[in-house]
């Protein structure tokens, strides 16, 4: 992450496990990351899931 230039994770469900969330603790701990839980409204679950499932390779002809 660091190496990437992430700055900042934004999450839904705590995940915490393995050594991947050790390594993840220890950049969270020394300040070179911030981790910021979220909770994603129903409204906007609803249009991404519409987003999403449409086609987005088809061809589109506007009237």
């Amino acid at each position: 992450m660091v190496s990437a230039g992430i700055r900042e994770v934004y999450y839904e469900t705590t995940f915490n496990k393995g050594n991947n969330a050790a390594l993840c603790n220890s950049f969270v701990e020394e300040g070179l990351v911030k981790l910021k839980q979220i909770q994603v409204s129903p409204s906007v679950l609803q249009r991404a899931n519409l987003f999403l499932n449409s086609p987005t390779s088809e061809l589109r002809l506007f009237q």
